[in-house]
């Protein structure tokens, strides 16, 4: 359904609704070449509010959500159910300067290192 909760005040250059795509699309440019994996589950919906796996733990996370929402809404969920020595990567480039905000406001979390590598902030749960 594309993005939502866009906000040029926070910093995001998308707006609502842009990257509208079908959900098969999505799967054919994900399996493209390949058979699909079972363990892959799509949720159509906005995140968070589609996001329904609350109780398992994670210990990989990549996130490119393209909005100071999104990523906010990553960090907040996903921190409570990473895995120690997990990982929650976000990818932002020089237009998306809410995602790039959001992020830093998680600079001082005493329950992760963060670095940053090109257009990548990488936190790492201790």
């Amino acid at each position: 359904d594309g993005i939502v909760c866009a906000s040029r005040d926070l910093g995001d250059y998308h707006c609502n609704s842009d990257f509208v795509c079908n959900l098969e699309i999505v799967k054919q440019n994900i399996f493209d070449g390949m058979d699909q994996i079972d363990s892959v589950t799509f949720r159509k919906g906005y995140f968070p509010d589609s996001f329904l796996e609350k109780s398992l733990k994670f210990c990989f996370v990549y996130s490119d959500t393209a909005t100071y929402f999104g990523a906010k809404h990553t960090f907040k969920i996903f921190s409570d159910i990473i895995v120690s020595g997990g990982k929650i990567i976000f990818y932002f480039d020089d237009n998306c300067i809410g995602v790039k905000r959001a992020v830093e406001e998680f600079f001082g979390d005493p329950n992760f290192t963060v670095c940053c590598i090109g257009n990548f902030y990488i936190f790492t749960k201790r």
